[in-house]
């Protein structure tokens, strides 16, 4: 049995019967509620080349997510105003697969990097948004990981600040300039 919603007002008796803390966890896991488990990445990259990462995801809520929503990468220069650069790109995954009996979800990625892109420190990060591109940019449509201290008011979700762009790294490395996930 998945549970995705609740009317607490239906029969109250029952909603009592569970106690504070039932209650509250029960609220907490209702639906989806996605926790970061953990990021292995490749540290340092040349432009034009390929990031790696690993990433695993964990589904701890009562159901999986109904709705398709994208999952895209973003990879942020960490400035503010005009000299913020951000480049994103859609994943090909879909988080409605994310179930509670699915565990621990594995997203192994290798991203092409712009050859064109500023050498420096980069920050990595995640975001769900929703699907209908009128509310994209509206925070209050985005999923919120379980996480603590890794969500912005952006609706984004920081995975690292420290992916070093500079041409002496190592690895192939092609003359695109592109943002996107490939192939290998």
């Amino acid at each position: 049995q998945h549970m995705t919603y609740l009317h607490r007002d239906y029969y109250k008796p029952i909603y009592n019967a569970w106690g504070t803390a039932g209650k509250e966890e029960f609220t907490r896991k209702l639906g989806y509620r996605f926790q970061l488990k953990t990021l292995s990445y490749s540290k340092e990259v040349a432009p034009g080349g390929i990031l790696s990462f690993s990433l695993k995801v964990q589904n701890i809520g009562f159901s999986a997510m109904h709705l398709t929503r994208p999952v895209k990468l973003i990879l942020d220069n960490g400035k503010t105003g005009s000299a913020r650069i951000t480049y994103n790109t859609n994943l090909s995954v879909d988080p409605r697969k994310w179930t509670p009996e699915a565990n621990i979800i594995s997203i192994d990625r290798k991203i092409r990097i712009p050859a064109n892109i500023s050498q420096g420190v980069w920050q990595l990060l995640l975001i769900l948004p929703d699907n209908n591109t009128r509310l994209q940019s509206d925070v209050r449509y985005t999923v919120r990981f379980a996480n603590e201290n890794i969500w912005n008011t952006d609706g984004t979700h920081v995975l690292t600040k420290d992916i070093s762009i500079q041409a002496s790294a190592s690895g192939s490395r092609i003359n695109d300039n592109v943002f996107q996930e490939v192939t290998i």
